[in-house]
């Protein structure tokens, strides 16, 4: 008798630690939802909630910048992400000036001699952030970050190998997804489909949820225009003003929005 209640203890046990394991597992994946499965799109130049949840589970928000060197893209909106960086602190030194394949001005978040991107901590209305730069291909696309050659049909799984070794597994997932698998509104395939590469792309993410932004933040700058004089004459740009303020509302949510 005593022998037989010892058993169904050990399989209770058993059982309670099986059911442990699911929870934790579904609520891992509970972070975020496939875009894929709930027939999301990408909408150009939009902040797309794709979650509710942290991506990191952590108790701060993380900005990831996923761009190319000379993408004219990540270019234009640099200018917002600086403006968004330098109001917290001096962060003249982590960038460099820089023109992009199509001579429009920019500034790439390059601090010292890693290429591929760095990161700045820093707080905005009390509450701390992490700004995370990665840059994939060189300045005309032919090579990664250090020149070597890259050939037109191995951009994107080369671009997907440099995300996967240096983002968490959750923010890869979202990057990897949105990059290859979701369609472009009015389009009929993703992305990499579209373009043969990876494009630059800004991932969101904190206790608010998780956004995920694609495509030009404001109107191109013409060519004509110097990367020195948009670094000088920064604050007197309305179009970098008025994006920053919708990309505030898409980074802080309601805790730092109207700050």
């Amino acid at each position: 008798m005593y022998k037989n209640m010892e058993v169904t203890k050990k399989e209770l046990y058993g059982i309670l630690s099986i059911i442990v394991v699911v929870i934790l597992v579904v609520a891992g994946f509970g972070a975020y939802n496939s875009a894929t499965q709930n027939n999301q799109q990408i909408v150009l130049s939009k902040y797309i909630k794709i979650s509710n949840n942290d991506l990191l589970n952590g108790t701060q928000d993380h900005i990831y910048f996923i761009s190319w060197v000379g993408c004219p893209i990540g270019a234009d909106n640099s200018w917002v992400l600086y403006k968004f960086l330098n109001s917290t602190r001096d962060v003249a030194n982590d960038v460099q000036l820089h023109k992009s394949k199509a001579n429009t001005p920019g500034l790439l978040f390059l601090n010292g001699t890693h290429k591929l991107g760095e990161n700045i901590s820093f707080q905005y209305a009390g509450v701390p952030f992490t700004f995370t730069s990665l840059y994939l291909y060189n300045q005309t696309m032919t090579g990664n970050v250090y020149n070597n050659p890259l050939s037109a049909s191995s951009r994107v799984s080369y671009g997907l190998s440099v995300l996967k070794g240096n983002l968490p597994g959750s923010v890869y997932q979202v990057a990897n997804e949105w990059e290859t698998q979701v369609k472009i509104q009015n389009e009929t395939g993703s992305w990499s489909a579209k373009t043969g590469h990876l494009v630059t792309m800004l991932i969101l993410t904190g206790p608010d949820g998780t956004f995920v932004h694609f495509w030009w933040m404001y109107p191109t700058f013409s060519k004509a225009v110097s990367p020195q004089t948009v670094f000088t004459n920064l604050s007197s740009y309305a179009q970098i003003s008025n994006a920053e303020q919708v990309f505030l509302n898409a980074v802080g949510g309601s805790n730092v929005a109207c700050a």
